[in-house]
Protein backbone atom coordinates (compact mmCIF):
# COMPACT_ATOMS: atom_id res chain seq x y z
CA UNK A 1 0.00 0.00 0.00
CA UNK A 2 1.09 3.47 -0.89
CA UNK A 3 2.32 6.07 1.66
CA UNK A 4 1.26 9.79 2.30
CA UNK A 5 3.21 11.98 4.02
CA UNK A 6 2.49 15.64 5.39
CA UNK A 7 3.53 18.08 7.91
CA UNK A 8 1.41 19.46 11.38
CA UNK A 9 1.68 21.85 13.52
CA UNK A 10 0.13 24.10 15.70
CA UNK A 11 -1.37 27.20 15.69
CA UNK A 12 0.05 30.23 17.10
CA UNK A 13 -1.03 30.88 20.79
CA UNK A 14 -0.20 32.95 23.97
CA UNK A 15 3.26 31.41 24.66
CA UNK A 16 4.16 30.22 21.33
CA UNK A 17 3.58 27.22 19.73
CA UNK A 18 2.58 24.12 21.99
CA UNK A 19 0.73 20.80 21.26
CA UNK A 20 -2.12 19.98 23.20
CA UNK A 21 -2.13 16.44 25.06
CA UNK A 22 -5.41 16.09 22.58
CA UNK A 23 -3.96 17.49 19.89
CA UNK A 24 -1.55 14.25 19.94
CA UNK A 25 -3.99 11.38 21.17
CA UNK A 26 -5.70 12.81 18.30
CA UNK A 27 -3.29 12.73 15.62
CA UNK A 28 -2.62 9.21 16.37
CA UNK A 29 -5.94 8.37 16.48
CA UNK A 30 -6.46 10.23 12.82
CA UNK A 31 -3.00 8.17 11.51
CA UNK A 32 -3.60 4.93 13.04
CA UNK A 33 -1.43 2.47 13.86
CA UNK A 34 0.68 1.60 11.43
CA UNK A 35 1.45 5.20 10.84
CA UNK A 36 5.16 6.94 11.53
CA UNK A 37 5.61 10.60 13.23
CA UNK A 38 8.41 12.37 12.89
CA UNK A 39 9.98 15.35 14.54
CA UNK A 40 11.14 18.07 12.21
CA UNK A 41 13.25 21.16 12.63
CA UNK A 42 10.68 23.36 11.83
CA UNK A 43 8.14 22.82 14.51
CA UNK A 44 6.29 20.44 13.06
CA UNK A 45 5.67 16.80 13.37
CA UNK A 46 5.52 14.69 9.86
CA UNK A 47 3.23 11.77 9.60
CA UNK A 48 3.29 9.14 7.42
CA UNK A 49 -0.33 7.81 6.94
CA UNK A 50 -1.66 4.58 4.67
CA UNK A 51 -2.71 6.19 1.63
CA UNK A 52 -6.38 5.11 2.17
CA UNK A 53 -6.25 7.17 5.47
CA UNK A 54 -4.64 10.30 4.17
CA UNK A 55 -7.74 12.75 3.48
CA UNK A 56 -9.84 11.55 6.72
CA UNK A 57 -6.65 12.02 8.96
CA UNK A 58 -5.70 15.48 7.17
CA UNK A 59 -9.27 17.18 7.83
CA UNK A 60 -9.65 15.66 11.43
CA UNK A 61 -6.67 17.28 12.56
CA UNK A 62 -7.90 20.70 10.45
CA UNK A 63 -11.28 20.46 12.67
CA UNK A 64 -8.95 20.15 15.75
CA UNK A 65 -7.36 23.60 14.82
CA UNK A 66 -3.83 22.24 13.80
CA UNK A 67 -1.90 23.56 10.60
CA UNK A 68 -1.47 20.36 8.04
CA UNK A 69 1.15 20.97 5.27
CA UNK A 70 2.28 19.41 2.45
CA UNK A 71 5.58 17.31 2.36
CA UNK A 72 8.06 17.39 -0.21
CA UNK A 73 8.59 19.53 -3.04
CA UNK A 74 6.86 22.25 -2.50
CA UNK A 75 7.56 25.95 -3.04
CA UNK A 76 7.11 28.51 -0.61
CA UNK A 77 6.52 32.19 -1.39
CA UNK A 78 7.88 34.75 1.07
CA UNK A 79 6.06 37.58 0.12
CA UNK A 80 8.56 40.02 2.13
CA UNK A 81 11.86 37.90 0.23
CA UNK A 82 9.93 39.11 -3.10
CA UNK A 83 9.05 43.13 -1.78
CA UNK A 84 12.51 43.24 -1.00
CA UNK A 85 13.54 42.50 -4.46
CA UNK A 86 11.48 45.07 -5.45
CA UNK A 87 12.70 47.91 -3.63
CA UNK A 88 16.41 47.39 -4.29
Amino acid sequence: MNRVKFAVSPDIKVGGRHFSPADLALMAEAAGESAEIELATLQQLIVEVDEDRFVQAKDALREQGLRVYEVGMVVKILPFAISARVQK
